[in-house]
């Protein structure tokens, strides 16, 4: 996983980090994706783009990094869509966006 950001800006928890990270999961933070790079058709790598804060603003280095990969995802981020439950008779306790757990991680 390759984050524009920092540890401390990502949405995921650090116990959903540590989780990855636990899995072989390998976040590198700081980067932004510059271009696919394609060979015969198919993906070949891609490049990235280092990243700071300036001022408030995020902005690119110029430092660029490329990564060997066969497959690419993007990721716009994640919510949840309260419509979905519409009609279930299902409700979901939220708490700063995210679905409410008890001390022992239980919803509701």
């Amino acid at each position: 996983i390759c984050y524009r950001r920092g540890q401390e800006h990502m949405n995921a928890s650090g116990f959903e980090q540590d989780l990855a990270a636990a899995n072989g999961v390998t976040i590198r933070h700081w980067l932004q994706p510059k271009r696919v790079i394609a060979e015969g058709g198919k993906v070949s790598g891609i490049e990235l783009e280092y990243t700071a804060l300036n001022g408030d603003r995020l902005a690119g280095t110029g430092e660029t990094l490329t990564l060997v990969a066969d497959q690419v995802f993007k990721a716009i981020g994640q919510s949840f869509v309260p419509a979905a439950l519409n009609g279930s008779g299902a409700s979901i306790d939220l708490e700063a966006g995210r679905i409410k757990v008890d001390g022992e991680g239980r919803t509701s």
